[in-house]
């Protein structure tokens, strides 16, 4: 068996609402040294629908962002074909995996859509890295 290190990091403390375009959840996270990320979200649906959730890449704090794939925990057949996780279940607690092995920084980011009159809100979303020793 082989030994894993780990870490976490809260990368919201206040609820955040959501809008129709894609926003940033909380600061980038530096990911140098870790191999996977498993983000846990609790999300308040309220009137928003279509909430979606995309992992960007960047190279350096603050420089360009790729796609990321996701993969949800929870699914029993694991698929990278598409980059942004839609939520399928309202006011659901979610888990998602991904690889992060040689990428320095990611850069989280949510939108829902039909927002009015009571947007969604992501309630909290913790990452929990881990790396192989």
């Amino acid at each position: 068996m082989t030994a894993e290190e780990y870490q976490d990091h809260t990368v919201i403390t206040a609820p955040q609402a959501l809008t129709g375009a894609f926003v940033n959840l909380g600061s980038p996270i530096k990911m140098l040294g870790w191999d996977e990320m498993a983000v846990y979200t609790k999300v308040t649906d309220n009137d928003s629908t279509a909430i979606q959730m995309a992992v960007y890449g960047l190279i350096r704090e603050g420089g360009g962002e790729y796609m990321l794939p996701i993969a949800n925990i929870g699914e029993t057949k694991t698929t990278l074909k598409h980059l942004i996780y839609e939520f399928s279940e309202t006011n659901a607690d979610m888990l998602y995996r991904i690889r992060v092995r040689g990428i320095p920084w990611i850069q989280l980011k949510v939108k829902g859509t039909g927002n009015a009159p009571t947007p969604g809100t992501i309630d909290s979303c913790i990452v929990y890295c881990t790396a192989r020793l």
